[in-house]
């Protein structure tokens, strides 16, 4: 009697004790993925705004690009490790943003959203930007 007892008792620990490991990865997970996307919005808005259009693709699973090294200006190496179990998408769309305090100017500008998903195709975190052309911001 005492060994089943015994055995019921590692059978609900082990249960339990893979139940959060499972949660554990999952939330790991959630973080590169917004760590991820907050990479690349940044990336995005360091751009000239004209080249933003050519940044916004898909990367497959395993295939992000890694922000530029310090003072550097190209993605030639990809993200690694906990990375690789994660791809992105990022796209634009134009977004004018008109000013009805200001006689209704309307400025161009454009939203950057940036997907990041598992190897599953599950999102895992979103981030939304919104970035005005500079050249219409007039001081």
């Amino acid at each position: 009697m005492a060994s089943v007892i015994v055995a019921m008792v590692a059978m609900a620990a082990s249960t339990g004790i893979g139940l959060s490991m499972a949660a554990q990865e999952q939330a790991r997970l959630g973080h590169l993925a917004a760590q991820a996307a907050e990479q690349q919005v940044s990336f995005l808005l360091d751009q000239p705004f004209d080249r933003m259009a050519d940044l916004a693709v898909e990367e497959s699973v395993g295939q992000m690009a890694a922000p530029p090294a310090a003072g550097g200006v190209t993605r030639d190496d990809m993200l690694e490790v906990g990375w690789s179990t994660l791809g992105r998408r990022t796209t634009l769309t134009d977004a004018p943003m008109t000013l009805s305090r200001y006689n209704g100017v309307t400025l161009a500008g454009s939203r950057i959203r940036v997907e990041v998903f598992g190897p599953d195709g599950t999102v895992l975190a979103t981030l939304e930007r919104l970035r005005i052309r500079e050249e219409e911001v007039q001081p």
